[in-house]
């Protein structure tokens, strides 16, 4: 964990729809070392737009809810919980 940079862990966001939570993201673990690159890719719908705006903590419109979410970034020697 020294060289971690950025760990997502259990993230989990859903949306409602009258009245009804639909999952988007489901448990997504992220971790992300000091000189690597991470790549954020898939089909459309996939989740991609979310996941990357609720790690940047930036929805426009809240969701119905974050399950579960920790997201972890390494400043110096220590690790924020943002």
């Amino acid at each position: 964990m020294a060289d971690q940079l950025l760990l997502i862990k259990n993230l989990s966001v859903s949306f409602s729809n009258d009245n009804c939570p639909i999952k988007t993201l489901n448990n997504i673990n992220i971790p992300v070392n000091r000189s690597e690159i991470f790549a954020n890719f898939g089909e459309s719908g996939s989740g991609k737009s979310v996941s990357s705006l609720t790690i940047l903590q930036v929805l426009t419109s809240p969701p119905e809810g974050y399950n579960t979410r920790e997201i972890l970034f390494r400043a110096v020697d220590e690790m924020i919980d943002l």
